[in-house]
């Protein structure tokens, strides 16, 4: 067992006790102060602040920046005329029968000793005129043209199938839109 002596007089006590106490009060004093410095150091921090967007501000309403704005917004409605117009030509781009793939196709199925001479259009409808050396090369013709996605419907009267050789004929012939694009 310890046995604990306490040797300091009464009045030593009291003031220990004060000093104790004085320095937590100066403690509390500088903590206080720390906070109440960093609250006006915050203060000036949002007085500065507010100071440079007035300026900011002030610089935006000056006449010499109020021309340059005039001018951006021209720049500005400028650029919204030319999206619209590319807009515009992109619709009729989308629109746009390219009438190349026809020929293509055509190539692809006309067969030796069949010449086309005249083609007409309207909308999707095409009309095929031309000469065939025989009446098999035609019919070969009517059913490769028949046999092809692009075309829909395929007429050829049967009176261009009377003569044997050397026929005219005209074929009329309906086209698929997504052959076309």
């Amino acid at each position: 067992m310890k046995i604990k002596l306490n040797l300091i007089p009464g009045y030593r006590k009291k003031e220990i006790n004060k000093q104790n106490i004085f320095l937590r009060i100066m403690r509390w004093n500088s903590e206080f102060l720390m906070i109440y410095i960093i609250f006006i150091l915050i203060l000036f921090s949002m007085g500065y602040i507010l100071k440079l967007n007035l300026e900011t501000n002030e610089i935006e309403l000056n006449p010499n920046n109020i021309a340059k704005f005039s001018e951006f917004k021209k720049y500005d409605d400028n650029i919204k005329h030319v999206n619209i117009k590319s807009e515009e030509i992109k619709k009729i781009q989308e629109g746009q029968f390219y009438w190349t793939k026809l020929f293509v196709k055509l190539e692809e199925v006309i067969p030796e000793g069949i010449t086309i001479t005249n083609i007409s259009t309207k909308d999707l409808n095409v009309l095929l005129v031309g000469n065939a050396n025989s009446r098999d090369n035609l019919l070969n013709f009517k059913e490769k043209v028949s046999a092809d996605d692009c075309f829909s419907t395929v007429e050829l009267p049967l009176s261009y199938l009377v003569p044997k050789e050397n026929l005219d004929f005209q074929i009329a012939l309906a086209l698929k839109e997504n052959c076309l694009k």
